[in-house]
């Protein structure tokens, strides 16, 4: 299995530990009763698992395939706080058995089967397209974990992959999703506004790409404490991801990629952006706008947005000047601050003046060109650990242990495999070392999973440790790094393959 096994245990935790759920099946290709009750007898379209079920945050698992309803004004819709995980083949009984990179679930608009040609506005085979994909109509809390939504379109809505019509929702969990190629008006990929006092919106190890915004202003995903918040704190966790290529069709409009807004009296929101790569987005030319994030202040003079941006990249977005700006406030004796922001990396200058930034001429990852957007050496371990929550994945975007044994961090959304961890512990040999066709691993310890990785992070073979010997003969030779794990810790050792 590639890129899934026990180490990715650390991300789903996050997820799948807040309740214990009834499990609903769905699979696309499934023979038997369709009826849910396991996959042999899954539902066969995902839209009846989701409008048949009564039970409160029941778990659905959907397997790998292609799944759209049958108009435009259709959507996927979530009202019972139904839990939705992606990437099973369909044989699984555990949420850590997942591999979610071999088994994309896409959630997809082009209702008649029939997109085809450039993803663009004027490709008239995406004119029919869903409006919206995912629609949230729950008020408790939600999550949507392992999923690629696409393809959404409409010329006159807004949150077109995901949209929460609820504005009652607690707390929404988007992780290990693609969110990539819709069109709207605005806010094309997520928007989540919150009435609901405490709100959270926590957005993990996503990619978001390729999504067109055609309106008087952008915000690919934005989450909104809104006018009925009274007295609360809300927060918005924003952390391990990519934004890539993202774009705004109106060039007086800025902010692509993203805003964050409270428009409530009294209310506080914190936003924590932390570890994310913001590359190759387009921005408008409207002074106002030129930055690939945005937040706003709409409320009264106690009325607060803090924004903590520590350890991300931006490179290559066109036309930004600042990491995050505010845009529109109405209300100037507001409280707004972004003290506690360290350790970005950007190719414009700082007018931000966080601490620490660094302000490159030339591409801050290992092979840009080639879409390895691992940093290069020099970023790879010199990030703002202590701004990492003990809450947040346990695992980079690229499957890679976001946290070194000795507490360092990367920069970015991709780290680099640990080379600290080498010599970690003697206990774990492994022979032959230069090797060829096989290697055998000898523990005292009982290891469950493997990972091998190139030097920079790249994840090129992996599985469960069902045996001591791994078969390497599909690798090419070179220096690797072997990584052992068994839940509680894992190891790494430099593998050489001839």
């Amino acid at each position: 299995m590639k890129k899934q096994f026990a180490l990715l245990s650390g991300i789903l935790a996050i997820a799948a530990s807040s309740h214990a759920q009834t499990v609903i099946y769905v699979n696309d290709d499934a023979t038997g009763n369709n009826d849910g009750t396991s996959w042999t007898d899954a539902y066969t379209d995902l839209s009846v698992a989701l409008n048949v079920n009564t039970v409160e945050n029941a778990q659905i698992w959907i397997a790998e395939g292609f799944y759209t309803r049958f108009s435009s004004n259709q959507s996927f819709v979530i009202d019972n706080n139904e839990d939705l995980y992606g990437g099973f083949s369909g044989n699984e009984t555990d949420l850590n058995q997942r591999d979610i990179e071999n088994n994309p679930t896409i959630l997809s608009g082009d209702v008649n089967w029939d997109d085809s040609g450039a993803f663009s506005i004027g490709n008239i085979t995406l004119t029919e397209n869903a409006k919206r994909i995912i629609d949230v109509q729950s008020n408790g809390d939600v999550i949507i974990n392992g999923l690629i939504i696409e393809r959404a379109f409409s010329t006159n809505s807004a949150g077109n992959g995901i949209g929460v019509s609820s504005t009652n929702l607690q707390s929404l969990t988007v992780q290990h999703c693609k969110i990539r190629e819709n069109i709207g008006l605005n806010r094309a990929g997520l928007m989540y506004y919150s009435d609901v006092n405490n709100s959270e919106f926590n957005f993990f190890n996503n990619q978001v790409e390729d999504n067109v915004n055609l309106g008087n202003s952008a915000f690919t995903i934005e989450f909104r404490s809104t006018g009925n918040v009274t007295s609360a704190t809300s927060t918005a966790h924003v952390v391990n991801n990519l934004f890539r290529k993202n774009t705004a069709n109106n060039p007086n409009v800025g902010g692509t990629c993203g805003r964050f807004t409270n428009t409530a009296d009294n209310c506080a929101l914190t936003v924590n952006f932390l570890n994310n790569t913001v590359v190759d987005n387009s921005q408008g030319t409207n002074p106002t706008y030129t930055s690939p994030f945005c937040y706003e202040i709409a409320g009264s003079a106690t009325s607060s947005v803090v924004v903590f941006v520590n350890n991300n990249i931006f490179y290559q977005n066109t036309g930004a000047t600042q990491i995050m700006s505010q845009s529109n406030s109405s209300s100037p004796n507001a409280y707004v601050s972004t003290s506690g922001s360290w350790q970005n990396v950007q190719d414009f200058p700082d007018l931000e003046s966080y601490t620490n930034t660094t302000v490159v001429s030339t591409s801050p990852f290992m092979d840009y060109n080639n879409d390895n957007f691992v940093p290069i050496s020099s970023f790879q371990t010199t990030g703002r650990y202590q701004a990492y929550l003990t809450t947040y994945p346990t695992l980079a975007l690229n499957y890679v242990n976001r946290l070194t044994q000795s507490g360092a961090i990367g920069i970015g959304a991709h780290q680099a495999a640990d080379a600290s961890l080498k010599e970690e512990t003697n206990s774990l040999k492994v022979f032959p070392n230069p090797a060829s066709d096989y290697i055998e691993i000898n523990s005292d310890e009982i290891f469950e999973a493997f990972a091998i990785y190139t030097m920079n992070g790249q994840l090129v073979k992996s599985g469960k440790l069902e045996s001591t010997t791994i078969d390497i003969r599909s690798l090419t030779s070179g220096s690797y790094v072997l990584v052992v794990d068994n839940k509680n810790h894992s190891v790494e050792k430099q593998l050489i393959i001839e």
